[in-house]
């Protein structure tokens, strides 16, 4: 095996792809000769005539070393392709932790406005209860348990009418759970990229 580790194995990959064609096409070639030369023979012997021990060896031999050639590029090409996915992996984990540093970014701005609102209502507000934000399409008994009798809404808060039937607008998804789901998925494209390169290195070895 010759494979070695490279900065950009999507451009080896791509090279090494148009190297298996044309080692692919020169076996192409050799191979038809090769065909061609022993049907000559066979002919010639078939017919009493004398042939030349290995007349057509050289085509042969060059099959021989092209397979082999093609052998050791595919090996080299499997092994290019896990370079190409543990990329793709890293380069979705960096952008999930760059939404995850925006997100915190954004609940540290948040923090001295909960500092104030907890001084109001004398408690102490963390990050997470910018967390607990409601998903999902909105209906009437979905706030029940938690308002008291009697209190009625600000309008400007309010998620329409009365009917779910009628009013299927979603909760509005606030931007910092936004960017943390969207970290959560590209993490999840990444296990899944990678549990598949780990089962292909498995199966190659």
């Amino acid at each position: 095996m010759f494979f070695k580790s490279t900065n950009n194995p999507a451009a080896a990959l791509a090279a090494l792809e148009e190297r298996l064609a044309a080692f692919a096409q020169q076996r192409h070639t050799a191979a038809a000769a090769l065909a061609v030369e022993q049907q000559q023979e066979l002919e010639a012997l078939v017919g009493g005539g004398v042939i030349e021990v290995g007349a057509s060896t050289r085509h042969a031999q060059e099959v021989e070393l092209l397979d082999r050639a093609l052998g050791t590029l595919q090996g080299e090409r499997g092994q290019l392709l896990l370079a190409v996915e543990a990329e793709e992996a890293r380069k979705l984990r960096e952008r999930a932790q760059q939404l995850r540093e925006q997100a915190t970014a954004l609940l540290e701005k948040a923090r001295p406005l909960l500092a104030k609102l907890g001084e109001m209502f004398n408690v102490d507000f963390g990050p997470e209860i910018l967390f607990a934000n409601i998903q999902g399409v909105w209906s009437p008994n979905v706030l029940a348990a938690s308002i008291p009798p009697g209190f009625r809404s600000w309008p400007s808060s309010e998620c329409g009418g009365p009917d779910p039937a009628v009013n299927q607008t979603p909760f509005a998804t606030p931007k910092h759970r936004v960017l943390w789901d969207q970290a959560l998925e590209l993490d999840r494209q990444a296990q899944q990229i990678e549990d598949q390169a780990a089962g292909a290195g498995v199966a190659a070895v």
